[in-house]
């Protein structure tokens, strides 16, 4: 993971050829990929137009992950399960 200066296991290693699209929660750090079917041929005809031999490419985004969506909506901190004590993590500017 470059932005996260990382390393996640492939979960898609029987689709050598495919495109990766990994999700990364800026609260807890999960990291969550999909094959991102429909954008490779996105990416292939950006790069052409450019002149650009593309070889592989990796989508990262960042947002919540699911659980950490239900934390930040909760809005009784002290009569809940949740761990209130993880921050989102803001990107440097």
């Amino acid at each position: 993971m470059e932005s996260t200066n990382s390393y996640v296991v492939c979960h898609l290693f029987d689709q050598p050829t495919h495109s990766s699209a990994m999700f990364i929660c800026d609260r807890c750090g999960v990291v969550k990929e999909e094959c991102a079917e429909g954008v490779e041929d996105i990416m292939h005809t950006l790069a052409a137009k450019m002149g650009f031999a593309l070889r592989h490419n990796v989508i990262e985004a960042h947002g919540l992950c699911p659980a950490c969506v239900e934390v930040e909506a909760c809005r009784h901190p002290g009569d809940c399960g949740h761990d209130h004590s993880v921050l989102v993590k803001k990107k440097p500017r």
